[in-house]
C-alpha cells in the first residue's frame, strides 16, 4: 500500500524510483564526470527530504543509518572523485558515500 503511494509521490521529484520488498532506491544521472554533480546532489537531498516528510505524515520514518549514497560509473569517471566524495546532507545527518566501478544492466530482446 505505502510503496505504491510513495512511487506516485516520488514521481513529482523528477528522479528515477525503484522499490523491492522493504527497500527503495532514488536515482539521478549526472551528464558527465563532474558536471552536474552538485545539481544531482541537491536534487537527491530535496527529494529525500520530501520523502522523509511524506513518511512522517504517514507515521513512518526514514532510517538515515541505513541510507546510502552510491556513485556508479566507469573507472575513469570515478577517478575524478578521488579527492572529493560528494555526500548527502539530510538535516543533521550526513549520508555515507560509496563508489562502484561496476554497474550491471540486463536487456532482453
Amino acid at each position: 500500500m505505502y510503496t505504491a503511494d510513495l512511487a506516485d509521490f516520488v514521481a513529482d521529484c523528477q528522479v528515477n524510483f525503484h522499490s523491492f520488498a522493504d527497500d527503495s532506491q532514488v536515482c539521478v544521472r549526472c551528464p558527465g564526470p563532474l558536471s552536474g554533480v552538485a545539481s544531482a546532489v541537491r536534487k537527491l537531498e530535496d527529494c529525500i527530504t520530501e520523502i522523509g516528510r511524506w513518511l512522517s505524515a504517514n507515521r513512518l520514518k526514514l532510517n538515515t543509518e541505513k541510507t546510502e549514497l552510491l556513485w556508479v560509473g566507469s573507472r575513469h569517471n570515478l577517478a575524478s572523485f578521488s579527492n572529493c566524495h560528494p555526500s548527502l546532507r539530510l538535516g543533521v545527518d550526513v549520508i555515507k558515500t560509496g563508489l562502484s566501478k561496476r554497474s550491471f544492466k540486463v536487456s532482453t530482446g
